[in-house]
Order: structure tokens, then sequence, then C-alpha cells
């Protein structure tokens, strides 16, 4: 099977495709799609603030269009804050980190020979460089894991229904189990484990088709987003499950719960399962709860600089979208600690990269040295992903 034939078939069983029903955000992303806006509101291609226009050739708010000159005029150079390059860039978490947020200018196509020096002496004038510090309050600083938005986080508009949001995702159950009844962890072997790898990843799509938002994104554009994402959330959902476990402990399936020592014993490297299980460690420092996890599997889902993304823009809107939700949900559940909560949960997913890119360089060395068997829709996902 291919990975268009599973993402295009409609199980009649428990695991079918359910029409979504969200919908008002839906129809305004649709309609919108191709004009850079939800509704009349015209949103920044970077972080999905409000755009001001339209700034060395992208609509941008006028936080990266200054974030975006500055770092050319200077020429600065920024190194990422987590390691993966691969940081969320949204409204509240552009400042986490800089390098990322650099990297999405460009790759939004903001063009580095559009910033011209600028030819007053101190840059544009004070009175208009105070009234930009008035409305967009410490735009630019690096921010640590409790100070991410702190304006913004802490007031909650009434108008967005985050539940209406969170609870689709949640019927969709991204906590699901492989079932390997009969399989012993002490017996198993490297191509058995390998085959719950691969029941895995039919769960992923499964799950995916049961997200009413992936269902609204071209087919092209889905099978972009699981063969970008699918060792990601096979991590993430290894370290979730393995929270409850004893420090040093990886739950692949319903039966094989492996030690370190089983798992590099069977053929992982042993970086990676050291990794894996720091990261599992990393969730239950937060104690990571099920609304959460699966706000988080989402955002993994819809990264909108997947390889081969035709509509990135609608990407970028649907991840700003669940942010918005984790945010008001974290404020209404943790109260006065929701705002930190939010800044360490973001910080989460970059570390999340580390562990699955580990993962995938241990995957292709095995399958190189021949002692993996691979199905049919692994290996298409595989070349997509050289």
């Amino acid at each position: 099977m291919t990975s268009e034939q599973a993402l295009s078939q409609r199980d009649t069983v428990d695991l079918s495709v359910r029409e979504h029903t969200d919908s008002t955000y839906t129809s305004n992303i649709n309609k919108s799609q191709n004009e850079g806006s939800i509704g009349n509101v015209r949103l920044c291609l970077v972080c999905s603030d409000t755009a001001t226009g339209c700034h060395y050739s992208v609509m941008t708010c006028e936080g990266c269009k200054g974030f975006f000159k500055r770092t050319v005029q200077k020429q600065l150079n920024y190194t990422c804050r987590e390691g993966s390059r691969g940081c969320i860039i949204g409204k509240l978490s552009r400042n986490i980190c800089q390098y990322c947020r650099f990297q999405k200018c460009l790759n939004v196509g903001m063009k580095t020979e559009a910033v011209r020096e600028d030819r007053m002496p101190g840059g544009r004038p004070k009175a208009k460089r105070a009234k930009v510090k008035r409305d967009e309050p410490g735009k630019d600083l690096p921010l640590s894991e409790a100070e991410v938005g702190t304006s913004q986080l802490t007031e909650i508009p009434t108008e967005f229904d985050w539940q209406s949001v969170l609870q689709p995702v949640l019927d969709a159950r991204p906590d699901l189990v492989p079932i390997t009844d009969g399989l012993d962890a002490d017996k198993c072997t490297l191509n058995e484990m390998m085959k719950v790898g691969y029941m895995e990843l039919n769960m992923i799509i499964q799950w995916a088709k049961n997200i009413p938002d992936f269902t609204s994104i071209s087919l092209e554009d889905r099978i972009c987003l699981i063969k970008a994402s699918f060792m990601d959330l096979s991590v993430l959902r290894v370290s979730y499950r393995s929270m409850d476990l004893p420090v040093g402990m990886l739950k692949y399936s319903s039966t094989l719960i492996f030690s370190e020592d089983r798992a590099i014993e069977l053929g992982w490297q042993p970086e990676l399962i050291k990794g894996n299980i720091e990261y599992v460690k990393r969730l239950k420092d937060l104690n990571l709860d099920p609304q959460e996890f699966a706000v988080m599997s989402v955002l993994v889902l819809f990264f909108p600089d997947a390889a081969g993304l035709k509509d990135k823009e609608k990407l970028t809107q649907l991840q700003s979208h669940y942010l918005e939700c984790l945010r008001l949900y974290q404020l209404h559940r943790y109260k006065e600690n929701g705002l930190k909560r939010y800044g360490k949960f973001l910080l989460r997913l970059p570390s999340l990269r580390i562990v699955s890119a580990k993962a995938m360089e241990n995957f292709f060395s095995l399958r190189l040295d021949g002692k993996i068997e691979i199905t049919d829709l692994v290996e298409e996902i595989l070349e997509m992903t050289i």
C-alpha cells in the first residue's frame, strides 16, 4: 500500500474519517488560504500575527519586518536554542529562537537584497520608534520558559471556543498503543520490533485522518505532512506512554517494554535510547496531560516547513490556531501557572526533533546494513525523506 492509498482510503470501522464539524474556523481558512488572511485580517507569513503590509517581498507584521531588517543590516548570526533547527515560530513563540525565526523569514521568501542600510543616523525617527515599542512590548527580546508572551498570555478572549477545537483532537485518540499479544519483550527480535513500528505508522495515518483540519488539506500536502512527521510522532507516542514507567524503561507496544540495555541489545544506538529516555524525563517534569499531548501531536503533524508543501500558509495558520487553543486551555486549567507551563511546553518540541533525527539516522543505518525488513509504504516514505 502506498502513502496515497493509505491516506485516501476510507475505513468503515471505528477508524473511519469523521466529517469536520468545526465549520467556523475551517470555512474561514478555506476562503482565505490563497489570500494570506483569516476573515478580513491579513496574517504575517512568518509568525501569523496581524500583517501590516508587504515587507521585503512578503506579507509580515512589524515585529518580523524589524527583526529581519536588523538581522540583515547588522549581519547577525544566531544559534538554534534547542539545537534542532525546527522550533515553532508563532505569534507567542517567535522570540524563543532567533535562528529559527530568521530561517522562517527566508523560507517564506523575504529577500535580504531588499534590505538597505538606514540613510538616517540612528535609523527611524525616535517618535516612530517609540510608537512601535508601545504597540509591541518586548517584541524582540530572547525569552525564557517563564516569559513567553506575558502580556498576551494573561488575556483570555471569550470569542475563541477552545473546547470545541480540543474535543475532536482528543476523540481522534492519539494515545492508542499497538497491541502485540503473544510477543515477549525478552525474546523479541529486531525485525519483530520493526513490525511494531510499522503498526505504529499505520496507526499514525489513521489518527491523522480523524483530525478534522487534516482532512481539509489537499491529498498531496497530507502526504508531505505524514512523511515529514512520522518519526517525530512515533518518538512522541513512545515517550508519552512511557511516562508512567520506572525511569529508563520505554514502552513500544502493549507487551514490548524495554530497558535501556535491552533496547541497545536489539540494535538501537545508545545515543538514541539515552536521548529518548531523557525526553521521557522532560515530559514527566512537565507532567504532560492528555489534552496537551493531543495538541502536541497535532502541532507536530501540522509542520509548515515540511518538504514539498504547496500550501505552507494554511499550515502556518492551522499551527497558530492550535497554539492558541493550547494557550487558552492551559490558562483555564492551570490558572497562574499556565504562562510558565506554555513556555515549557514549547521548548519540548525542538528537543523532540533532536531525538527523532537520531532515530531516523539509526533506522537508515540498520537499513543500509540489511538488518531490517521494510514495507512498501515505509520504503516510499523513506525515499521522500532522504
